[in-house]
């Protein structure tokens, strides 16, 4: 990050600071062509080198040619920025540094509305170019932050056309309200209110020591006097921060607790870590009376205030919180995988000051490789950092760097088309915390256009959690099964094949429940007299059944279930099932491995005339002429392709196209192009599969879920 250090020894005004930024390095020329799209005219600009208590520095000067133009109004004023062809964040800075001035106008002079304001010697050509102009110059210097030193104020009376008043001003001290300022017994007005104006907008902070920074110029912006006590300069030093720690700011939460279950604290802190808790521990404390006690602290950013007070209050006694903002200083941290003699596991890489480096395996991590492979944990964690010391800091400097230039890493593209790559930390409804070479990230979901992970499993257990929320409960349990045939290992996948297997047995025991309390009410209702034994029937009669249900006849081919016939004008052929496809859901139930008569009951045995079902189709779809120079996958396939976050998914067809005359609907998931399966496949790669295909066209494997209403 690129920042400003304001020295403001002598104070600081407009022309000081245009001044101590040419001196710096800003390109005089530049300045002039940015001023030019102000479209303000009537003036020159004049920058010489100029000594002031022997230190040399820029003064800089705008000269008004004829008479100025005083007596501008607020808005004109902003009306003059807006029009103008200056960058955004041009126009946006001097904006804001008006609007500040025009604040303190406004409750100086007794004023009800700033907008209405009349700027008197502010609305002179050239404090409009130094307030401009101090906005180009920090977007030209690419400077991201500034910071400024206490402000050394004068004192003495000053005509203005207001009439005299005293110095400091008292525009200039409503502005510098709450910063750091001394008043001296120089006779000058060392301070303008362009100079505190500036400050006020600009300076994040006033340091008195100077931050820490790598820095790479140094300039002295000269004053109009010359003073006798000191240099009547502004001196401004511009620089890397060095970076050493990174700060911000969070909340911290306390409450003391004297007659609460001890046990209970534990279950709290959990539960408060996962309403989005930072950190959240106990301390033991003595309270009055002597009491033994507890004190329950918790570190969150400002946003979860509101619902982790709710966690406090519902899980403990208390009746009352504590909370205030602390700054934080942290270290950059990163992730990067090491590999054990018990498998691979992530290490935490956290990088500070002078490259001081600590490297950390991942408690989680050793904990479930110690349960995998039933040896103590001890062990794991020594693998761990053996392995982890065995990498130099060389290495660890080319593995941070690598997260943002190859493939090994997390990879977000968002909806402009920006890549970012490096670990997913944290994964909420709403947003991703992501670590990247340059630092955390927060990004908000919305703003995800596609999300691939570094570890395959990583990819699909993410696709099995959206699909179980959205209890799409058959997806969930195929993207649990293939992560756990991608690393049988993975706890995630174990965990969510036993709870959904686990779950759908009991939904359909549940059913059979309901369905026999059903037909026993019935038949209690019909008389016992009337009460038949059921029909036991076999896969001839159940085949038949379905297809007077349907329309469909199935075969057993591989594993699953195939549709051998489609009737005409049947259920099934209305819903488009055709020869050929393959079942491989229905309802809840995976129809992998399944002998003929358990699908077929699956089939017949739901008391619904609506049938859902899930379907695996091939089809080629013809390719113009033109595909190697076809712009998009719309003019190749006659159909548009997203990356949604559960695969390579049809999103439109156009009529009267190829993808249209092949069968391809909105809303199919393309699971393979040619043959090569489109799992985490970018879409631009995927565009690349089919403007490769062989011939005039490309194959596309389809995953559809139909609906089949069929006859009573």
């Amino acid at each position: 990050m690129k920042i400003a250090y304001l020295d403001c020894f002598s104070g600081i005004s407009g022309d000081m600071t245009i001044g101590a930024f040419l001196d710096a390095g800003l390109s005089f020329k530049r300045l002039s062509g940015e001023l030019a799209k102000l479209k303000l005219k009537g003036y020159r600009l004049k920058a010489a080198k100029v000594t002031r208590g022997g230190i040399s520095g820029t003064k800089f000067d705008c000269i008004a040619l004829g008479v100025s133009h005083g007596h501008r109004s607020f808005r004109s004023i902003v009306s003059l920025i807006e029009k103008s062809a200056l960058k955004k964040r041009v126009k946006g800075i001097a904006k804001d540094i008006f609007t500040a001035i025009a604040a303190a106008e406004t409750k100086v002079h007794g004023k009800a509305n700033a907008k209405d304001i009349i700027f008197h010697e502010l609305g002179d050509i050239d404090s409009i170019v130094d307030i401009v102009g101090t906005a180009i110059a920090i977007d030209e210097l690419g400077i991201d932050a500034v910071y400024s030193s206490k402000v050394e104020m004068g004192r003495t009376i000053i005509g203005t056309r207001h009439g005299f008043i005293p110095v400091p001003s008292p525009a200039s001290l409503e502005l510098l309200k709450g910063a750091p300022v001394s008043i001296s017994d120089i006779e000058a007005e060392l301070v303008t209110p362009t100079g505190a104006g500036i400050l006020k907008v600009l300076a994040k902070s006033f340091n008195q020591p100077l931050p820490q920074m790598k820095v790479s110029g140094v300039g002295y912006g000269a004053g109009s006097k010359e003073i006798t006590q000191r240099p009547n300069m502004l001196r401004v030093l511009i620089g890397e921060a060095k970076g050493a720690f990174r700060e911000d700011g969070v909340y911290v939460i306390e409450t003391n607790i004297d007659d609460i279950n001890p046990q209970h604290l534990g279950y709290t802190v959990e539960k408060l870590i996962g309403a989005g808790a930072l950190d959240a521990y106990v301390t033991n404390i003595q309270m009055k009376k002597s009491r033994p006690a507890f004190k329950l602290t918790v570190i969150a950013d400002a946003a979860k205030l509101q619902n982790l007070a709710h966690v406090i209050f519902a899980e403990t006694t208390a009746i009352g919180l504590r909370f205030y903002e602390a700054g934080r200083m942290k270290l950059d941290r990163d992730f990067t995988r090491v590999r054990t003699a018990y498998g691979r596991l992530k290490v935490k890489v956290s990088k500070g000051p002078d490259g001081l480096l600590t490297i950390s395996p991942e408690h989680d991590e050793c904990v479930r490789l110690a349960g995998e492979k039933k040896v103590p944990l001890r062990k794991v964690y020594e693998a761990a950092k053996l392995a982890a010391g065995r990498v130099s800091l060389f290495i660890i400097g080319v593995l941070l760097v690598s997260f943002a230039s190859f493939a090994r890493a997390d990879s977000v593209i968002t909806n402009e088309g920006e890549e970012i790559k490096g670990i997913v930390l944290e994964d909420y409804k709403d947003r991703i915390i992501m670590s990247t070479v340059s630092g955390e990230k927060t990004i908000l979901k919305d703003d995800i256009k596609e999300l691939y992970f570094d570890e395959e499993e990583d990819n699909l257990i993410k696709l099995a959690e959206q699909a179980k929320e959205r209890r799409d409960y058959i997806r969930a349990l195929t993207y649990y099964d293939m992560a756990f045939k991608a690393n049988p290992n993975s706890k995630a996948a174990k965990d969510g094949l036993v709870f959904l297997e686990g779950y759908l047995f009991r939904k359909e025991q549940a059913q059979k429940e309901d369905d026999v309390k059903k037909r026993q009410d019935l038949e209690g209702q019909r008389g016992a007299a009337q009460i038949e034994p059921p029909k036991l029937e076999g896969v001839p009669e159940k085949s038949a059944r379905l297809k007077k249900a349907i329309g469909i006849t199935l075969d057993i081919h591989e594993g699953f279930p195939w549709v051998a016939s489609v009737q005409p004008n049947s259920p099934a052929a209305d819903a488009g099932v055709r020869v050929g496809d393959k079942l491989v859901g229905i309802w809840a139930k995976l129809t992998g491995y399944m002998e003929l008569q358990e699908v077929l009951d699956a089939l017949l045995d739901k008391p619904s005339l609506e049938l859902k079902c899930t379907i695996e189709r091939t089809v080629d779809v013809a390719l113009p002429a033109y595909k190697a120079v076809a712009p998009g996958t719309n003019e190749l396939i006659g159909a548009a392709l997203t990356m949604e976050f559960n695969g390579l998914t049809v999103s439109s067809v156009r009529g009267g196209g190829s993808g249209n005359t092949a069968g391809l609907k909105a809303g199919d998931l393309v699971i393979a192009i040619n043959g090569k399966q489109t799992r985490y496949l970018p879409l631009k790669d995927a565009v690349s599969l089919i403007r490769s295909s062989k011939g005039n066209t490309v194959v596309l494997m389809l995953k559809r879920e139909i609906v089949i209403w069929r006859r009573d």
